[in-house]
């Protein structure tokens, strides 16, 4: 739900600022469901939520990122670069898991050096179904994010064990020790730390499937 004076706010970066992109912030609505005590506002950011802060910036790199859930562009720039188009790759139909096209979108944005601003005074509420405030959902999200990643954006490596990078196989490996660990201890922090062994299972997932689709599979040790 677009919050009063969204479309200003698009409109002055746009045509006042320069900008060729704007994002804005985007708050989750849990309502009318209870938001889980383990749902911190990190892993709420899987969710789509973002927020900056309270003053505009030029978004220079990932680490300040702006969501498709609330963005708006400058056409010139795309008649411009006609090649600039979301990745269908990365695309998530209907209620399916998983995603990415904005990410890829933001990637190539940053590459053409185009001028992303991020204005706080766009803003959205974004509802959440309940079935998105389950466990397995980010885990199952982070695992096909490992297997999009692995298909379409990693290269081949030359050095293999059974078929399979051997780094992939240590990141998984220590992953899974460090799940374990927050599991047994009750330290803070487990949610997210099986996110991340799930998105490395994805990636040797969807590194294998590459390799069989290509007819690159093998052992290759070096």
């Amino acid at each position: 739900l677009p919050q009063p004076g969204l479309l200003m706010a698009a409109y002055d970066a746009i045509v006042n600022e320069g900008a060729q992109c704007v994002g804005g912030r985007i708050d989750v609505d849990f309502t009318p469901h209870a938001r889980p005590t383990w749902l911190d506002d990190e892993i709420a950011g899987f969710l789509g939520r973002l927020d900056h802060g309270a003053s505009p910036l030029w978004i220079r790199n990932d680490s300040t990122p702006i969501w498709s859930g609330n963005t708006a562009y400058s056409m010139p720039f795309f008649r411009a670069h006609p090649m600039l188009r979301f990745d269908a790759n990365y695309n998530r139909e209907g209620e399916g898991v998983g995603g990415g096209e904005d990410a890829m979108m933001l990637h190539a944005l940053l590459a053409l050096n185009a001028r992303i601003r991020y204005r706080p005074d766009m803003a959205v509420w974004h509802s959440v179904d309940d079935w998105k405030l389950k466990r397995r959902y980010f885990l199952k999200l982070h695992y096909q994010a490992g297997i999009r990643k692995a298909q379409f954006g990693m290269p081949d490596f030359p050095a293999r064990f059974l078929g399979m990078p051997a780094f992939m196989l240590r990141q998984l490996f220590n992953h899974s020790l460090k799940t374990l660990g927050l599991f047994f201890t009750g330290k803070p922090g487990l949610i997210r730390q099986a996110m991340n062994t799930s998105n490395a299972l994805g990636t040797l997932v969807g590194y294998r499937r590459r390799t069989r689709q290509s007819g690159t599979d093998g052992i290759c040790v070096g």
